[in-house]
């Protein structure tokens, strides 16, 4: 009973990190989208 409880609070907050990380990588790979958009000539 404790156990899958604290279970339950463990994965609902690793979910949560994880999200967290997940939406941070997002906008890191577009800052370096953008970077390499800006440095690459228009054809590539």
């Amino acid at each position: 009973m404790f156990w899958s409880f604290d279970s339950e609070m463990a994965v609902s907050a690793n979910s949560r990190w994880s999200g967290r990380m997940l939406s941070r990588a997002v906008d890191g790979m577009k800052e370096v989208r953008m970077v390499f958009e800006s440095m690459s000539p228009a054809e590539v």
